[in-house]
């Protein structure tokens, strides 16, 4: 899945659902393989026929997100009653996307430099987190800034680099390739 490989992807998923039908991280995996397939209705179907959809609430609120059914995003319990950092980085991407730019910069710069959102915690976000944001929101040097970061300290997270949807948008920029290059992930 993370070299691109979403049919070999696909069909080992399947053939893992045949050994272990009720393993949600299976369906999960499936779901995300989905997603970065950019065949986000069938990530949809996925989440939503687990027989808990909770598990799989990431993959769903970004398929949702990158279809733009902002609502959607805003209705999935994790996001609109965000309590974990993820939560937090969905709702403020689907709030600049949907319109509500100052309300949805406010949640993002609030973890980018690591601040409460609520009561009294502290969330720390793996710095290519932040990059996936950033590049959602269109905010390429901030992405690329928090991408160094990542490399500089071998944040695990980059493994999606090479196939996430959410930095499509930095694909076309020249340093995005060397980036790869780097991080060992370029053909």
């Amino acid at each position: 899945m993370l070299l691109g490989e979403f049919a070999a992807a696909d069909s080992e998923f399947r053939q893992a659902q045949v050994l272990d039908p009720l393993s949600p991280m299976i369906s999960e995996g499936l779901a995300e393989n989905f997603n970065d397939a950019r065949r986000y209705d069938d990530t949809i179907t996925t989440v939503l026929g687990m027989p808990n959809p909770k598990v799989g609430w990431v993959a769903l609120a970004y398929a949702y997100l990158f279809k733009g059914m902002y609502q959607q995003v805003l209705n999935v319990p994790e996001v609109a009653n965000a309590s974990d950092v993820n939560g937090f980085l969905v709702k403020a991407v689907t709030l600049v996307q949907s319109g509500d730019r100052d309300a949805g910069l406010k949640i993002l710069q609030k973890l980018d430099r690591n601040q409460p959102i609520s009561g009294n915690d502290h969330y720390y976000l793996p710095p290519a987190f932040l990059a996936w944001g950033y590049a959602m929101i269109g905010e390429k040097e901030a992405a690329f800034a928090w991408l160094e970061k990542a490399y500089q300290q071998h944040d695990p997270t980059l493994a999606n680099l090479r196939v996430d949807p959410g930095f499509d948008s930095l694909r076309s920029d020249p340093r995005y390739p060397e980036l790869l290059k780097k991080v060992g992930l370029s053909d």
